[in-house]
């Protein structure tokens, strides 16, 4: 109904009930996250896409998913902003939705494609400042974590590549000395 009665609407989503891989309920979302990325890039809303109803509109306006992602996920990080750029979002506060979570996806996928995400967002959403910033810290958060990663499956010179990249990005550009200090230490340990 929100659709036919709201066409300043174009993206319309419901609560979610997450169930782990035996079926308990994991989690129930009725509103949404309301983390930093969705505040910044969504309006807000935490859509999930198994939940969404979209106007084919502004699935034309705004581009499909970005198929640089796979199957691996964090596409729909990339779609969404790209759909809040076009139309308003409503909630539907009730949980029509159950998402079985089945695959735990590899950590070098997830990690790769949240660099991935970074790029695409900061091509797009580079000359906003408050985007920036958060995407700059976001990427040497990634980097720190993939520098981890890599040290923990034996590749220290490629983790601590990724340590000194994340280490380097958030004393010049990022501003964010809790990071730095994460990647400082991830990186002496390394050689302990």
């Amino acid at each position: 109904r929100v659709l036919e009665t709201r066409p300043e609407v174009g993206l319309v989503y419901t609560g979610i009930v997450h169930l782990e891989r035996d079926g308990r309920p994991r989690q129930k979302f009725p509103t949404g996250p309301s983390s930093r990325f969705y505040q910044l890039f969504v309006k807000g809303f935490g859509p999930t896409p198994s939940t969404a109803m979209l106007r084919r509109s502004v699935i034309e306006k705004a581009g499909g998913f970005d198929e640089r992602f796979g199957s691996a996920g964090l596409d729909d990080h990339e779609f969404w902003p790209r759909v809040a750029q076009q139309c308003e979002i409503a909630l539907i506060d009730e949980p029509l939705t159950y998402h079985r979570h089945r695959e735990v996806k590899p950590p070098q996928v997830e990690l790769s494609h949240r660099l991935l995400l970074n790029e695409a967002l900061m091509e797009r959403f580079g000359h906003d400042p408050a985007k920036r910033q958060y995407l700059l810290e976001e990427r040497a958060a990634s980097l720190a974590d993939l520098g981890k990663w890599r040290l923990a499956q034996g590749d220290w010179d490629g983790g601590r590549a990724y340590l000194r990249e994340s280490l380097g990005l958030c004393l010049r550009e990022a501003c964010n000395m809790k990071m730095a200090w994460r990647s400082l230490a991830r990186l002496v340990r390394s050689y302990l």
